[in-house]
């Protein structure tokens, strides 16, 4: 769980933040004062005791907000309807947000694999490029050589088009066609 902060978890639940408390960050939740770890999201729950009596107690301990149903002082607080609902909200909005960044660090690893990939192809393309080039400037390569042909064109450096792409003879103008 990351933090997460009282306008983030409030859009979640539909419950209303202060806007002066809207970047305060809470870690966790609890709904008992005696466990209550500093940073945590104090819950206010309706039972045998109303649990708004115990905010004073819960801030006192560290708390960093309040989820709760109605304002009992100025301190950071989400106010709804039913905390207990809202809660589940809440949960529910993290464990999305979690899945979601690990979504997105999974299609971060896919596009650095597929970086690699094209850089790994285009590395290959240049040398090719290279040796075709030194070819063609030795002399020792023509059209039809076996190898590569060679089309040079006004918006594109270089097209290689491998031998094996069967173009056949004379076809250089529908190669051409394709590459437009």
């Amino acid at each position: 769980m990351a933090k997460l902060t009282l306008k983030q978890a409030a859009a979640w639940c539909g419950g209303w933040v202060d806007p002066k408390y809207e970047n305060v960050e809470f870690l966790g939740a609890n709904n008992d004062t005696r466990v209550l770890k500093p940073g945590q999201l104090f819950i206010v729950l309706q039972g045998l005791r109303d649990g708004h009596d115990y905010i004073p107690q819960a801030i006192e301990k560290g708390a960093a907000a309040v989820l709760c149903s109605r304002i009992v002082g100025d301190y950071p607080a989400i106010y709804v309807e039913d905390p207990r609902i809202a809660l589940g909200q809440i949960a529910r909005g993290e464990r999305e947000l979690e899945e979601g960044k690990k979504q997105l660090e999974d299609a971060k690893i896919q596009l650095a694999e597929g970086w690699i990939e094209y850089e790994e192809g285009k590395a290959k393309a240049e040398e090719e490029l290279a040796e075709a080039e030194q070819k063609l400037a030795d002399g020792k390569a023509e059209l039809d050589d076996g190898l590569l042909q060679i089309v040079r064109m006004q918006d594109v450096d270089v097209f290689l088009l491998d031998r094996n792409t069967n173009i056949g003879y004379g076809s250089l103008d529908s190669a051409s066609d394709i590459v437009q």
